[in-house]
C-alpha cells in the first residue's frame, strides 16, 4: 500500500490558568492568536480531553495555520490545573528576545549546558527549548517513547515519517518530518516508565481527505490502535472537520484531519485576540494575577479568618464527596416539623424536567400515588409522583425535585427553593454523553439518583434476585454469590443448544462510532473468521424491537450476545446485557464495570479477560464445539431470576428515612463526582 505524507499543523497543551499562559505564549514568546472557538460541550473525538464541559481552543503561533506548526491550547472551565506527565520532553521555538521577556514578566530562564538551548516553563509546567534564531517559529515537539526501534515502526513504517539528519547517540534519539525538516517531530528513548497523567496532549496532523480512509487502514492492519474512528466534527459557524484519532505504542494520541475542511477552518481571524480577552474578563473561574504582596498580605488575613471561624463555630465535616451542614440540619428538621407536619404524611415527588423527550419519564399517568407503590410492593408507600408543576400551588412544597442531568433542560430552574426540599440529579448515560453542564451545579444537588453503585438511589434495570430467600443479591458493591459453575450439567440442554444453535453471535446496536471502540472490536473479530451478525443502525440486518422471532432467535440460532458498552465506565450496565440474560444464550459483555458485582461470575464472558480478540475468539469457538462446557454459563439459572428494579421506591423510602429528616448533604462538586476516574478511554483486550 502506498505510503502516506501528511502535514504537520500543531500540538495540544491543555492549560489551567488562560490568562496567565496567554501571557506566556503572546507576550513572552511572542505569538500571536490565530484564532479562538468557544465550545459548550465537550467534543466527541475527546479533543478538549475526557470532559464533557464548556471549553475553548486557542490556535496561536507565528504565523498563519496555512504554513506554520502552531499551538493549540484547550481550556476546561473550571479545570484550573492538570497533573503533568513525563510524555512530552519540550517544544523548541525560535524567538528573538523571548528570554528578556521572560524575565521582565517573572518567568524563570533556566540555563543549560554550554551549546544547548535555554529552558522557559510555561504556567502549567510544559518545557520550552528556546534557540536563537532570526525567524520566529515551533521548530519541533519532543516525545519520551519506551521503546524507540518500536516508536520508529510506527512513525516512519506505518505513517510514513521520514528520518532526517545526523543525530547524536541515535539509539536514544529519532527526527522525523513529513517536509524536509521544516517541522520536526523528535522522539527520545525514555529511562523510565511513562506517564501520560491527566496533561497529556495531541498532535495533529493534514492528510486529503480520500486518504483518511487509507490511514484506518494501514493501522488495523498493523494492528495499532484507533482511539476515535472517522468522524465530523462541527465549529459553530465555521467549516466542520473529518478527523481520526490514533494512538502510538506508547499513548501519544494523534489526530489526522482532512485537508480540505481544515483549510477552511483554520483562516486567521482577525477578531480573535480582542475575543479571547473578552472571554478571559467574563470567566468566573479565571484566577485573575494579583501581586504577590497582596496575595500574602491576603493569604494572612484569611488564615486568621479560618482559624477564629473554626475556633468559634465548628469544623464542617466532609464525608465521601460532599458535606454535610449539623447547624443547618437541626434547623431543617424543626422547619419540617413544624411546617410541613407529621413524619409519616405524603412526600411528593416532582420530576421537573422531561427524561429525554418523555414528560412523563416513561410512566403510564403523569400523576401517580400510593396506589402504584403499592402496587410495586413498595416497602414505603405513602408517596405522590407527578410531572405536573402545577399539582401543589407551589414548586417549594414538593419534598423532591427530579432534574434529569444527561441533556440540556428544556425550561426555567426554580427561582426559590424551600430548605426542606431535596433536589435529585438523575441520569442513567454514561458520563461520556452526559450533556448537562454539571460544572454549573456546583452546591445544587442533595442527591444522586444514577446507575453508580455509590449512588443515594439507585437507577438501574434489573435486580437478581435469590429464588430461595428473596434478597435481592445484585447490583452490590460486595453482593455473596453462590457456587455452582464447575459441578453444573445438564444433558437435557447440551441436546437443545446443539441441535438448534447455528451461528455465532448477534449484536444489537443503533449508535455507531461509540468511544469505547466496539464497532472496531465487532470488526476485528469478524476479521478473524468470527460471524457477527450485527443488527440495527450499524449493520446490515435488522430486526424491530419487540417483535417475538427476534427474542425467539436468541434462545434457538445464536450461541453468544454481544453485549458491548458505548463507553468504558465504572459501574455502566445497560439493558445489553439484561436482554441476553433472559434467554438461553451467552452473553459476551465488553465494558468498564466489575461484572461481578451485577452477575454470578460464570454466568457471562467478560472481553477484559483476554489479552487479544484472537484469545477471546478461540476461547468462544471451544465452547461451541465443547457445548457440556457452554452449558455451564446457565448454571445460575437454577438458584437465581431477575426483577425489574422500581427506583422511584427507593426514592420514596429514603424521603421517609430518618436521614432525610434530620440531615441535609449536598454535592460541592457534582461534576467531579461524575467524572473523575469514572471512565477510561483504552481498553485492556489489544484491537
Amino acid at each position: 500500500m502506498k505510503m502516506i505524507t501528511a502535514r504537520a499543523l500543531h500540538y495540544v497543551l491543555k492549560i489551567g490558568n488562560r490568562a496567565r499562559n496567554i501571557l506566556f505564549f503572546r507576550d513572552v514568546l511572542g505569538m500571536k492568536v490565530l484564532r479562538h472557538e468557544e465550545f459548550t460541550q465537550g467534543c466527541d473525538a475527546a479533543c478538549n480531553g475526557p470532559y464533557d464541559n464548556r471549553w475553548s481552543k486557542t490556535m496561536i503561533g507565528y504565523g498563519p495555520e496555512s504554513s506554520n506548526f502552531v499551538i493549540e491550547l484547550t481550556y476546561n472551565y473550571g479545570v484550573q490545573e492538570y497533573a503533568l506527565g513525563n510524555d512530552l520532553a519540550g517544544l523548541t521555538v525560535a524567538s528573538p528576545g523571548a528570554l528578556e521577556r521572560a524575565r521582565a514578566h517573572d518567568f524563570p530562564v533556566e540555563q543549560s549546558a554550554a551549546g544547548q538551548p535555554s529552558v522557559l516553563r510555561s504556567p502549567d509546567g510544559y518545557p520550552v527549548f528556546v534557540v536563537p534564531g532570526t525567524e520566529s517559529q515551533v521548530q519541533r515537539v519532543a516525545l519520551n517513547v519506551t521503546d524507540l526501534a518500536k516508536a520508529r515502526g510506527y512513525w516512519a513504517d506505518t505513517l510514513g515519517m521520514v528520518p532526517i539528519g545526523t543525530v547524536p547517540n541515535p539509539e536514544h534519539r529519532l527526527d522525523l518530518s513529513y517536509d524536509q525538516g521544516k517541522f520536526v517531530l523528535e522522539l527520545r528513548q525514555s529511562t523510565v516508565a511513562l506517564d501520560r497523567a491527566k496533561a497529556y496532549g495531541r498532535i495533529a496532523f493534514a492528510v486529503p481527505y480520500d486518504v483518511q480512509p487509507r490511514i484506518d487502514e494501514l493501522i488495523q492492519k498493523a494492528g495499532g490502535t484507533i482511539l476515535t474512528p472517522l468522524i465530523t466534527l462541527d465549529t459553530p459557524g465555521k467549516a466542520s472537520v473529518r478527523v481520526i484519532i490514533l494512538a502510538d505504542p506508547d499513548g501519544h494520541e494523534i489526530c489526522f484531519v482532512d485537508e480540505e475542511g481544515f483549510s477552511a477552518l483554520s483562516a486567521v481571524d482577525p477578531e480573535s485576540n480582542a475575543a479571547l480577552d473578552k472571554y478571559i474578563g467574563k470567566d468566573p473561574f479565571q484566577n485573575r494575577k494579583m501581586p504577590v504582596r497582596h496575595v500574602v498580605l491576603l493569604g494572612a488575613a484569611v488564615l486568621v479568618i479560618c482559624l477564629f471561624f473554626i475556633y468559634d463555630k465548628c469544623m464542617l465535616e466532609t464525608i465521601n464527596s460532599y458535606k454535610v451542614l449539623e447547624d443547618h440540619n437541626r434547623a431543617r428538621a424543626e422547619r419540617i416539623e413544624q411546617e410541613v407536619g407529621r413524619t409519616g404524611r405524603t412526600r411528593y415527588i416532582l420530576l421537573y424536567t422531561s427524561f429525554f423527550e418523555e414528560k412523563r419519564w416513561g410512566l403510564q399517568a403523569e400523576t401517580l400515588g400510593p396506589e402504584f407503590f403499592a402496587m410495586k410492593h413498595c416497602p414505603v408507600t405513602e408517596c405522590v409522583m407527578t410531572s405536573y408543576h402545577q399539582l401543589l400551588p407551589s414548586v417549594t412544597e414538593y419534598d423532591a425535585v427530579v432534574f434529569h442531568v444527561a441533556t440540556s433542560w428544556d425550561g426555567p430552574l426554580p427561582t426559590v427553593r424551600s430548605p426542606h426540599q431535596v433536589y435529585v440529579a438523575a441520569l442513567m448515560e454514561s458520563p461520556a454523553h452526559t450533556k448537562h453542564m454539571l460544572s454549573l451545579d456546583g452546591q445544587y444537588f442533595n442527591w444522586t439518583m444514577t446507575y453508580r453503585l455509590d449512588s443515594d438511589v439507585l437507577f438501574n434495570y434489573l435486580d437478581v434476585v435469590d429464588l430461595e430467600s428473596g434478597e435481592v443479591i445484585s447490583p452490590a458493591v460486595y453482593p455473596s454469590w453462590r457456587n455452582g459453575f464447575h459441578e453444573f450439567s445438564n444433558a437435557t440442554l447440551v441436546e437443545t443448544v446443539s441441535s438448534t444453535k447455528h451461528k455465532m453471535a448477534a449484536q444489537f446496536v443503533s449508535h455507531c462510532g461509540a468511544l469505547s471502540g466496539r464497532d472496531r472490536l465487532v470488526k476485528k473479530m469478524q476479521s478473524s473468521g468470527f460471524e457477527v451478525d450485527v443488527y440495527g443502525t450499524c449493520g446490515p440486518l435488522t430486526c424491530p424491537r419487540g417483535k417475538p422471532e427476534c427474542e425467539e432467535m436468541l434462545d434457538t440460532v445464536y450461541w453468544f450476545y454481544l453485549s458491548f458498552e458505548n463507553s468504558l465506565c465504572v459501574d455502566y450496565v445497560t439493558e445489553k446485557l439484561y436482554n441476553a440474560l433472559k434467554h438461553n444464550i451467552v452473553p459476551v459483555v465488553y465494558g468498564g464495570a466489575d461484572y461481578n458485582r451485577f452477575m454470578p461470575p460464570g454466568s457471562y464472558i467478560d472481553v477484559q479477560d483476554y489479552g487479544t480478540v484472537n484469545e477471546l475468539v478461540d476461547y468462544l469457538r471451544y465452547l461451541v464445539d465443547n457445548p457440556t462446557e457452554y452449558v455451564r454459563y446457565f448454571w445460575w439459572k437454577q438458584y437465581y431470576t431477575l426483577e425489574h428494579t422500581n427506583s422511584y421506591c427507593d426514592l420514596c423510602m429514603k424521603l421517609h428515612s430518618a436521614d432525610a429528616r434530620e440531615k441535609v448533604q449536598y454535592y460541592r462538586n457534582i461534576k467531579n463526582w461524575w467524572y473523575d476516574d469514572a471512565c477510561t478511554a483504552k481498553p485492556k483486550i489489544q484491537f
